[in-house]
């Protein structure tokens, strides 16, 4: 994984357009919706932040990944495509919003034909325990029906292993070192 990491970096310097916050609407927005460009800050720093308590990959806080992350979730957002170790794959960000703020994100990539990863769900720590998370998954499953839907958690993601389990998921053969594998059709 870390070569996949530092392979990005030595690709082009993503810039990401200053964009002009529009006008707050009258009614607030809430619910999950596609992310845009004015979700990459946000998605950017929630994985960092859960980087930082194991919930994903470490190699995320080494300086040197930055670039490299920022252009996949640009990527992602503007043309459906993100880079990864597999090579460039479908890939869409989810974003939970309440209040017209945002407080959580799914990602989802297409790892193989017909079988999708649910790569990253993370809901902001004073946001949780109001089933939110529960709610990301939940339009994860129905963005997928009749499809495969596989994750893989590191081990302190036990919140979201007992949450995936509940919804059905199960444990696969492989298993890795440091990580978690479940699958399930949807």
């Amino acid at each position: 994984m870390f070569k996949f990491f530092k392979s990005l970096f030595n690709s082009e310097k993503v810039e990401v357009e200053e964009v002009m916050e529009s006008p707050i609407p009258e009614k607030p927005i809430n619910g999950i919706l596609l992310a845009t460009e004015h979700d990459v800050d946000f998605i950017f720093q929630s994985v960092l932040n859960e980087a930082k308590v194991g919930h994903f990959n470490q190699d995320f806080l080494l300086p040197m990944t930055h670039t490299g992350l920022k252009k996949q979730i640009v990527d992602s957002i503007h043309t459906g495509y993100s880079p990864t170790a597999s090579g460039v794959v479908p890939s869409k960000f989810y974003v939970y919003k309440k209040n017209n703020k945002q407080v959580g994100f799914y990602w989802v990539i297409e790892d193989s034909k017909n079988v999708f990863e649910l790569y990253m769900i993370s809901v902001v720590t004073s946001e949780r325990k109001q089933g939110i998370g529960a709610s990301l998954l939940s339009h994860a499953e129905s963005e997928f029906i009749g499809f495969k839907v596989k994750a893989r958690l590191y081990h302190p993601s036990n919140i979201m292993l007992a949450m995936l389990v509940k919804s059905g998921f199960k444990r696969g053969v492989k298993q890795g070192k440091n990580t978690i594998h479940l699958s399930k059709k949807c």
